[in-house]
């Protein structure tokens, strides 16, 4: 049997763009069980526990599967969710999305119960981090027109002990069937325009219909030209959005809201990934 400290310089010597420093500690950390880096400093010297899930693990790695999928789970904001193939590894811009939309609702809601859908909710990750961060203040649906993403969406809840609904079908849909209205939408529909554009790993490995739109904006446009049959008259919208589609989006709200106000932001690389609009009333 090999040490965790032997398998990690063995791993250091490969050549392969997947594999780094922080993806081998974590291959370790599932392989022993650790809860944490920690328990890796203090056990560093001694034998791997599960050798063979350690190699096996590493293998699929080195295909160029995603970690994620790999060991089954991922980290959003303070979230450790499960993930597999029928939902998006969760991304930083999302978690920029999730930071950005909570200081607005601390501002705008102060104190205040308020009622948020997330509309195409994947692994339930933005839902699941709104709900964790206004736990006695937020009712919280999320939506998805894949049955096995809300199945790990529903995994995630219970594991996490989140209380959000979730329904099932195509964007506003199940909104509209319900006759369900809200203070606050957030999404990360799909919205590339160019599948030539997506690494391949992703475009391999990662649900296509969760990245791919054509138009890009169609999504935006199904959820602005229903918002007074699922938004509250007084409403906010949180949106990320591709880095390219900023005239195209404000066109759209141009040709399809009323009394809003709206917003573009940078993410921390300074690239226009997140729109904010503000409706104040939709009679």
């Amino acid at each position: 049997m090999a040490t965790n400290k032997e398998k990690y310089f063995y791993a250091r010597k490969l050549q392969n763009e997947y594999v780094n420093d922080s993806v081998i500690k974590e291959l370790i950390l599932s392989a022993n069980g650790f809860d944490n880096f920690s328990e890796l400093v203090m056990h560093f010297g001694d034998e791997m526990i599960n050798e063979d899930i350690f190699d096996n693990n590493l293998k699929r790695v080195l295909n160029g599967e995603p970690l994620q999928y790999v060991l089954g789970y991922s980290y959003f904001l303070n979230l450790k969710l499960k993930v597999d193939e029928n939902v998006l590894i969760p991304r930083q811009e999302s978690e920029q999305l999730v930071v950005f939309a909570k200081k607005c609702i601390d501002e705008f809601y102060p104190d205040i119960d308020f009622s948020l859908v997330d509309v195409c909710t994947g692994s339930g990750c933005i839902a699941l981090a709104i709900k964790d961060a206004f736990k006695d203040r937020a009712s919280v649906v999320a939506t998805d027109i894949s049955k096995d993403a809300l199945s790990i969406a529903d995994l995630n809840k219970k594991t996490l002990g989140l209380n959000i609904d979730l329904l099932c079908g195509d964007m506003v849909e199940p909104l509209l069937e319900k006759g369900l209205k809200f203070d606050i939408l957030i999404s990360n529909p799909p919205y590339i325009r160019d599948e030539s554009t997506i690494h391949e790993q992703v475009l391999k490995y990662e649900p296509r219909s969760a990245l791919i739109a054509t138009p890009c904006t169609k999504h935006y446009e199904t959820i602005f030209r229903n918002v007074k049959n699922i938004m509250n008259e007084k409403f906010m919208l949180f949106f990320e959005i591709g880095e390219d589609m900023e005239s195209e989006l404000f066109h759209l709200i141009g040709d399809t809201l009323e009394n809003v106000s709206f917003s573009f932001h940078n993410d921390i690389y300074g690239k226009r990934r997140f729109l904010w609009i503000i409706g104040e009333g939709n009679e």
